[in-house]
């Protein structure tokens, strides 16, 4: 047939005997081809009656787009997730000394004014350098140096193999209370008309209830030696207090404690290897001072402070790591720089004891953190690599397909061609194949990649473990600090 026949022997109603060769539904005629006044829509409709022809080879295609789609897709979003989990996992395993930060002030006397002014500067430093990764509040608590215990209930120490010690702690029991289990009794309050020699409200563990078959109500002596005489004797530092609770710790480990540990690190054994045993024994902070920093000038009882800053996992990411690193970091120098140096310049009692204050932290969020970013570097980088030449792959394989589709549509081109399609047309039948093909690969692709990212992480990374070191642990353990 030739080319000026056609109008001929096409008329108007009659459907194309082929599809390659024949005119649309809507009656568009050879002269709207050949004249580029072909409807809107008649290279979309052309190119889905093709797609019809070579459905399967299409597919094959459309499977590579897919393929190299998803992986594009999967590698930022793996690299997104796993960096998060890795440092989350890294600082889970850390105990809560490494993951927490742990200052410790030790003066040689119990001074409450020294000690009100270091609980300033500390709170500064710690708003500007650790607030934005740790907990609200911190725990703070007091601890004495080691007391003589003279009296527990109605047992009175004294003479051999019948000696025991303790350290009197000062604690703020409202936020203490969720954390202890108090077997008998209520917490200790500060009385009203708290002062020197008066009784404070205590409260003992119960392993030292057991041990001496005490209970709520008994009383309780402790004493220290001074460095002032009366005569030719030393004078004695005395403590009185009433026992109004027994308690033990909900969980021992719990990592609100941070390492404190309120069991006897000695154990009563027999007459030849006896060991006096040291029990802590709970006061507020009001009645610890009341009881022992009255004393302070004469050197008589040393004293620890401590402040736990908790770190807080849900505000670590790797986007801030960097950020939180370098915060702990210069909160350890500032605390050395500043407190320690202020410490040096304050002298305590009648001769000054300049050298004998000290100033300490404890905590290595930092150095998690940095093993963490050294491990994650060697982790990512080869993964796009491979993700890369596999991508490669894929998208030549899409070619190599591409091409043979063109192929084997040579003489259906050369068809079109000769019916006086033009070449923009026949541009717009191609590529209203490929929008398709493209457009089904991108609504699908962030999809399965999503769960080829979960999947791969299910299979191949451990699951998330409980924070046990930061606060937020397993089941049995506490929430971080409100």
């Amino acid at each position: 047939m030739r080319l000026d026949e056609a109008p001929l022997r096409d008329k108007p109603g009659d459907e194309p005997s082929d599809l390659w060769s024949g005119m649309s539904a809507a009656g568009s005629s050879d002269a709207a081809w050949r004249t580029g006044r072909a409807g809107v829509f008649s290279a979309v409709r052309l190119a889905l009656l093709r797609a019809s022809h070579t459905r399967w080879l299409l597919l094959v295609v459309a499977i590579g787009i897919l393929v190299a789609d998803v992986l594009i897709s999967t590698v930022p979003l793996y690299n997104t997730i796993v960096p998060n989990i890795q440092l989350q996992n890294a600082m889970a395993r850390a105990n809560s000394l490494q993951s927490n930060m742990q200052v410790i002030m030790s003066t040689p006397t119990v001074d409450q004014a020294l000690n009100e002014g270091i609980s300033r500067e500390v709170g500064r430093l710690a708003d500007s350098y650790l607030a934005p990764f740790s907990a609200p509040h911190p725990t703070i608590y007091l601890t004495s140096g080691l007391l003589s215990l003279d009296q527990a209930g109605s047992h009175t120490f004294g003479g051999f193999n019948n000696t025991a010690q303790a350290h009197l702690q000062g604690f703020d029991f409202a936020a203490l209370r969720p954390y202890l289990h108090i077997v008998q009794g209520i917490p200790p309050q500060t009385p009203s008309a708290a002062g020197e020699g008066q009784p404070i409200q205590v409260m003992i563990t119960r392993e030292m209830a057991d041990d001496w078959h005490v209970s709520v109500g008994g009383p309780i002596m402790l004493s220290a030696l001074t460095n002032q005489f009366f005569g030719r004797n030393p004078v004695r530092t005395v403590v009185k207090g009433t026992i109004t609770a027994i308690f033990e710790p909900v969980n021992a480990h719990d990592p609100f404690w941070n390492g404190l540990s309120f069991n006897n690190p000695s154990a009563l054994k027999d007459a030849l290897s006896y060991v006096p045993p040291i029990y802590p024994i709970l006061t507020t902070t009001d009645s610890f001072f009341s009881a022992l920093a009255h004393n302070q000038p004469n050197d008589g009882v040393s004293m620890t402070q401590t402040w736990i800053y908790y770190a807080n996992p849900n505000r670590i990411t790797t986007d801030n790591m960097a950020s939180v690193a370098n915060g702990v970091i210069a909160f350890r120098n500032q605390v050395t720089v500043q407190i320690q140096g202020n410490l040096g310049k304050v002298g305590n009692g009648p001769t000054g004891n300049y050298n004998r204050n000290s100033v300490q932290t404890v905590g290595g969020l930092d150095q998690i953190i940095q093993s963490a970013q050294q491990q994650l570097s060697l982790i990512l980088l080869p993964l796009y690599v491979i993700a890369a030449q596999v991508v490669g792959v894929a998208l030549l394989f899409v070619a190599a397909m591409a091409a043979l589709l063109i192929e084997q549509q040579s003489q259906q081109i050369v068809t079109l061609k000769s019916r006086g399609i033009s070449g923009i047309q026949l541009l717009g039948i191609f590529t209203t194949q490929s929008a398709i093909l493209g457009l089904l690969a991108a609504l699908a692709s962030p999809f399965l990649a999503v769960a080829l990212a979960l999947l791969v992480i299910r299979l191949f990374l451990p699951e998330p473990i409980s924070a046990s070191g930061s606060g937020a642990g397993p089941a049995g353990h506490s929430p971080l600090p409100a």
